[in-house]
């Protein structure tokens, strides 16, 4: 969509994924944690959701995004909501029609999933779609609004709840009369979710191996 801004927030790679400990080595979850943050900026790519910000990450993560097309910049205010807020700022400053956020981990995400939410959002309706386990994994915001991030757990109804409060148009995703984007809801962040994501995808071990290519000598070295 013309105008709009896609913000993916990301850990640098030895702070990700660290609920799966107990099942991956730091190796696997460094490899799983830039594939799927790969394949959720092929989907926006492939959407022509808008320009890409990739913030937050290391040096392999800003490698992925060059190649991917999307911009990158370091985080500069610590944790996620700070940094969402920042980034509503700037997109405000910068005339952005919206800004969407998307989790880093969503790699099941396809392109038509990202296109329903722009519809959602029609160019001034808030929308919000939820994660399996009561979390917010998509928001999209039109421009001038001061949307209060508060992601976490039970971060989606805190956001419903605040938007019904403020009386403002919005619209949610995956409700009982909503549009279904369940590629949206499967985020990947503890064993069962990993269980369902192998189940998905046949040969996930063989393109997390490609992750490699990104990575510097001494991470290979772990």
């Amino acid at each position: 969509m013309e105008g709009l801004r896609v913000v993916v927030p990301m850990k640098p790679l030895a702070q990700s994924k660290l609920r799966l400990a107990g099942v991956l080595s730091s190796p696997q979850r460094e490899r799983l944690a830039l594939w799927m943050l790969q394949q959720v900026l092929y989907a926006v790519r492939a959407a022509a959701a808008g320009e890409t910000l990739v913030v937050g990450g290391d040096p392999a993560v800003a490698t992925l995004c060059a190649e991917a097309g999307a911009r990158w910049q370091p985080e500069v205010h610590p944790g996620l909501n700070p940094t969402l807020q920042a980034a509503r700022a700037d997109a405000d400053a910068d005339a952005c029609a919206g800004l969407l956020f998307l989790p880093a981990d969503l790699p099941e995400l396809r392109a038509a999933d990202i296109e329903a939410v722009i519809a959602a959002f029609g160019g001034r309706h808030t929308v919000l779609a939820p994660g399996r386990r009561g979390g917010t994994n998509a928001i999209l915001t039109p421009q001038g609004y001061a949307f209060s991030y508060q992601l976490g757990e039970g971060s989606f109804r805190r956001h419903c709840a605040t938007l019904a409060q403020a009386g403002v148009p919005w619209s949610g995703m995956n409700g009982p009369s909503a549009p279904a984007v369940p590629s949206i809801e499967a985020d990947v962040d503890v064993p069962d979710d990993l269980t369902h994501l192998e189940a998905t995808v046949a040969d996930l071990w063989q393109q997390v191996g490609l992750m490699d290519r990104f990575l510097t000598p001494a991470t290979l070295r772990k």
